[in-house]
Formats: structure tokens, sequence, C-alpha cells
């Protein structure tokens, strides 16, 4: 049977690069940043709004600064909700509908929260040991080990701060997964065929 593949990873440990490969080797469609267009698409809400809250906590310091300004409608009687809240339902809806439409990898977003319904969903979460990590993101970005340090926490934080404001889970933790791989330890390639093997 045709599986859902959801990925959640740390930021540095090769997460988009293992979906990549198991997008080949599986024939399914990946959704990384994608989710980003398709919900757009759907919502007919500006990609710039979703690029804004992307895999950030709505009870971050940036939705409180923000959402004040985003009642529309208040001045005639009518309101909407804010525009971080139809983001974050827009990602809802449009994970749940890529996963109704054909076997396909989600990484991120909490789509293993989202699809825990789905009978067809596996999840994985991806680490990597730190000193790994920061090769990693300084070899991608050209940067010096101090700034990819930051960058990583930068990331980790938000990514965690958004799963646990969506699921009220702790993001990294075993029991929130089906399996938890450590690709610093195998390598992006065999984790790749290890989880294929797991698929097929």
């Amino acid at each position: 049977m045709k599986k859902i593949i959801t990925i959640g990873r740390e930021f540095g440990s090769g997460g988009h690069e293992i979906a990549e490969r198991l997008s080949g080797q599986l024939n399914y469609t990946l959704y990384d940043k994608e989710i980003i267009d398709a919900a757009a698409k759907k919502s007919r809400i500006n990609v710039t709004e979703f690029q804004r809250y992307d895999e950030k906590a709505m009870n971050s310091l940036l939705y409180s600064l923000v959402i004040g300004n985003y009642y529309r409608g208040a001045e005639n009687g009518t309101i909407e909700h804010p525009i971080a809240m139809r983001v974050e339902q827009a990602y809802f809806s449009t994970i749940i509908s890529l996963a109704e439409k054909e076997p396909c990898i989600i990484v991120g977003r909490a789509a293993d929260y989202i699809l825990r319904e789905n009978k067809n969903r596996i999840s994985f979460f991806i680490t990597a040991d730190k000193k790994s990590r920061i090769a990693r993101i300084r070899n991608k970005y050209g940067i010096t080990e101090a700034e990819a340090v930051k960058m990583i926490e930068k990331n980790d934080r938000n990514r965690s701060a958004y799963y646990k404001s969506i699921t009220g889970k702790t993001w990294g933790m075993a029991e929130s997964y089906d399996f938890c791989i450590r690709s610093s330890y195998y390598g992006i390639d065999t984790t790749a065929e290890i989880i294929c093997k797991l698929i097929q």
C-alpha cells in the first residue's frame, strides 16, 4: 500500500536532502516549500504571508506584535480571523488535501500531527549530532562556525515552538513519531535507503 511520509527534522540534519532522495526512489511527490505555494493558491492568501509565518508559532513574539494589525474590517463592524490564524488553517487543509490526493512526502509543518488520523501516514524524525549539523550549514551557506550555531539554534527554536503550538507536544521526542533516525551516523544516502526499505 502506498504511504504518506512525513519528515520532521532538526535544522542542518539533511532532512530535505533525504526527502529528495526518497522522492526519486519511491516516485513520490515531495512537498516542502512547495506547500507554501499550494496553500496560498488554495486559500487565496498572498504567498508572502505564508513566508512570514512559515513554521513559526502563533504565540510567538512576532505573532503578538502583528496580530492587532490584521483584524480586517473591524472599522465597519465585521471581524475576520487574524492573518496568522488563516495561514495556519490553510496549511492544515492543504496538507490534508495533498495527502488525500496522492502518495507523497511532506517535510515539516507538523504534518505528522495534522495527518495523525490518516491510516497510511508514517512519520519520521531526522536528527544529527551538532558537529555534523554545523559543518553542513557552514558548507551550504558559506558562513562561520559561530554564525552556523546561531542559525541552527534559531531555526530549531522556531520549529520547536511551532510544533508545540500546533500539537501541544514536544518537538523531536521519539514518542511523537514512528521512527527517529540519526543521519549523522548513517549518512544521507543510507538514511534515505533505510526509510525506503521500511516503506517498501
